[in-house]
C-alpha cells in the first residue's frame, strides 16, 4: 500500500487544470501521508464487519448515500458503521439515520483528535468514501496507509486509488443499492481474499 501512496498520481485534477489553460501542462503529485503512523494498527478484521467514514458531514460528500446503503444491508448481517466529521448537514445525518431505522447501527462521533480518529480507524473493517467530488481524498490515503480495505464512489481521484478487487471495489456514484451490494460482497468474501484487498 505505502509504494501506492508515495506514486499516487491525482490525474484527474491535473486534467481539469490542463483543460482550462490552453497550454498549461501539470504534474499532479500527491500532498503525501505518513506511512509509519499507521503501521502499528492492527490489521482489518472483518468479522467486526465495522464500516467507517471520516470527513466533513456536508452535501457534496454524499454521506446520506451511505446511510441509504446501509439501510439496504439486512440487519441480520450485524453491519455497523462509525462516521467520525462534522459539517452543516450533521443533525440532518442523524435524523436520517433514525428514519432509515439503523440508528442503532450507525455511531455519529463528530470531531476527533488524531489519536482518537487513528483508534477508530485501527477498529475498522472497511473503510468508505461516497463523495463524489473527490481530488485527493486524505482520509482514503490515510485508510489504505492503514491497509483498510476501501469502498468509494466510482468518481473524481477515487477511481485512480481504488482498484477494483485489488485494494477494495467500486460503487457507482449516487446509488444506495449499488453500494449495499458491494458493502455485502465484501464482507461475505473468503477471508483469504479479505486480507488480499487489505495489502492491496
Amino acid at each position: 500500500a505505502s509504494g501506492q501512496l508515495r506514486c499516487a498520481m491525482f490525474k484527474r485534477a491535473a486534467q481539469m487544470l490542463e483543460s482550462s489553460v490552453q497550454g498549461l501542462r501539470v504534474l499532479p503529485i500527491s500532498g503525501g501521508v505518513e506511512v509509519d503512523k499507521f503501521s502499528t494498527l492492527p490489521e482489518p478484521a472483518q468479522a467486526l464487519r465495522k464500516l467507517l467514514y471520516v470527513g466533513r458531514l456536508d452535501r457534496e460528500k454524499h454521506v446520506y448515500v451511505l446511510l441509504a446503503a446501509l439501510a439496504k444491508v439486512p440487519a441480520n448481517l450485524d453491519v455497523s458503521l462509525e462516521v467520525v466529521g462534522s459539517g452543516s448537514q450533521s443533525s440532518e445525518l442523524v435524523k436520517l439515520a433514525a428514519e432509515l431505522g439503523i440508528q442503532d447501527r450507525v455511531n455519529f462521533a463528530g470531531e476527533l483528535s488524531d489519536s482518537d480518529m487513528l483508534a477508530k480507524l485501527g477498529e475498522s473493517s472497511v473503510f468508505v468514501m461516497p463523495s463524489i467530488q473527490e481530488l485527493q481524498s486524505m482520509a482514503t490515503l490515510e485508510a489504505m496507509a492503514a491497509g483498510r480495505p476501501i469502498i468509494a464512489a466510482n468518481a473524481m481521484a477515487l477511481p485512480h486509488l481504488v482498484h477494483d478487487g485489488e485494494n477494495g471495489f467500486l460503487f457507482r456514484p449516487d446509488s444506495p443499492s449499488d453500494l449495499a451490494v458491494k458493502i455485502q460482497h465484501i464482507f461475505d468474501l473468503p477471508a483469504k481474499q479479505f486480507d488480499q484487498l487489505s495489502q492491496g
